[in-house]
């Protein structure tokens, strides 16, 4: 059945974000080869029919060619839950509470109540999405505040159709095509 209830199309609902209003690259660095190598950060609006469960989508591609040697550290303010497939690589988010999580792999983060941070240092490519409160509910059915500051696997606890869309998107060639 749909990953979320009432979907009035049959695609797999990362396939609402094929309209990229824009792009932004967040630096261009020069592989050891000498190559330019582009870290990239992408924003999608959603459609219409699914603006009241996600907030917006987006894609980061930070090759580890393209990083420097100690790495990149991005911090966020508080924010709404997210859910991010780490396509590959890995990195670290430290929450609110000062806790180090590893993140290696497709995650749902609770909303958070102050300042989050991630370490980027062997490189990571990832599509994730806001999760308004009716897309926390779609998901989850459980109140957002039981995953506030916290970070669950979705390995764990969405079983096999949450697999099979990390498989079709670890696949796609590009974000526009997710």
């Amino acid at each position: 059945g749909p990953f979320f209830k009432g979907r009035t199309s049959s695609k797999p609902w990362f396939h609402r974000s094929a309209r990229v209003k824009g792009s932004h690259t967040a630096g261009r660095n020069h592989s050891r080869w000498g190559r330019p190598m582009e870290q990239k950060l992408v924003y999608a609006a959603p459609a219409e029919d699914v603006r009241d469960i996600v907030s917006a989508y987006y894609f980061a591609d930070f090759p580890k060619q393209a990083l420097p040697p100690a790495g990149v550290v991005a911090h966020e303010r508080a924010a709404i839950a997210q859910i991010r497939f780490i396509l590959s690589g890995s990195g670290v988010t430290v929450l609110p509470t000062g806790s180090h999580i590893l993140v290696d792999g497709p995650v749902v983060q609770g909303p958070t109540t102050g300042l989050t941070s991630y370490e980027i240092n062997e490189g990571i490519r990832l599509v994730g999405s806001g999760l308004l409160p009716c897309g926390w509910h779609a998901m989850t059915r459980r109140s957002a505040s039981d995953y506030l500051n916290s970070i669950i696997a979705i390995d764990e606890n969405f079983g096999q159709p949450m697999h099979d869309l990390v498989a079709r998107l670890k696949t796609a060639q590009d974000f526009a095509t997710m």
